[in-house]
Formats: structure tokens, sequence, C-alpha cells
């Protein structure tokens, strides 16, 4: 599923609109790092990780970098977050289109769905280590 989550670069204040992926089956949290840069954030922690992905063998060196953010839910709830950085998130990711799956079963015309994220990048993912 992907929402788009408002974000704040904790030394700026400077808050952004991110395309977030929630990924209940990722250890980590990501943020891209070309989006990282793009709102001013300062990387801490350089290193490199064993990037293990979902029905591969094998995992990939990466070198990787600590983010720090601020989540925001709202006006009022701020959740601090640290996230690594990663040069791409997702790729060819299959797009669920609400309004052609409405059309053609119109039984489910008044359920809710998840944000389809039409043709955009994902900018950050956010998994269950926060």
């Amino acid at each position: 599923m992907t929402v788009l989550l408002m974000v704040t670069n904790p030394v700026t204040r400077e808050r952004t609109k991110l395309r977030t992926v929630l990924d209940c089956g990722c250890d980590c949290s990501y943020i891209t790092t070309e989006t990282a840069q793009t709102i001013g954030c300062v990387a801490e922690n350089s290193r490199t990780i064993n990037l293990g992905v979902f029905g591969e063998k094998d995992t990939k060196k990466m070198s990787t970098s600590s983010i720090p953010l601020l989540l925001s839910f709202g006006q009022e709830f701020e959740l601090q977050v640290a996230v690594d950085t990663t040069p791409i998130i997702a790729q060819n990711i299959t797009v669920f289109d609400p309004h052609s799956f409405r059309a053609n079963h119109p039984e489910y015309s008044q359920l809710p769905f998840a944000d389809p994220a039409m043709n955009q990048n994902i900018d950050l993912l956010i998994g269950i280590s926060f």
C-alpha cells in the first residue's frame, strides 16, 4: 500500500509530502538517496549492509547511511524515525486502478481503496523497524 506522507527534516523543519510504501514485511525503513538530498537531510553512520530481497537467493552488498526524519500524522502527532538510504526503492510496480475495478465489479463500488500511486516514484519505505 502507498500513501502520501508528510515528512519533516528535523534540522531545517522543512516539510515535504513523499510517496511512501508501508511494508510490514521489511525489517528496515528506507529513503532514496536522491530524495534525502532533495529535502536536505544529512546522512549519518555510513556503513555497508547485505540487502536481501524476497524471492531471491542471493543478497547484495550496498553502501547506506542513516537519515533522521519526522513522520507527521495529522496536525498533532510526529514520530521520529531513522531510515537508511538506498539508490532505488521499487521498480516496475503493478498499479491497481480502483476506478477500473469498480467499473468491472459494481458490487464493490462503495469500498474505499488504498491510494494507487499512479505512475509515481516511491520515495520512502516504512518497514517494521520504527
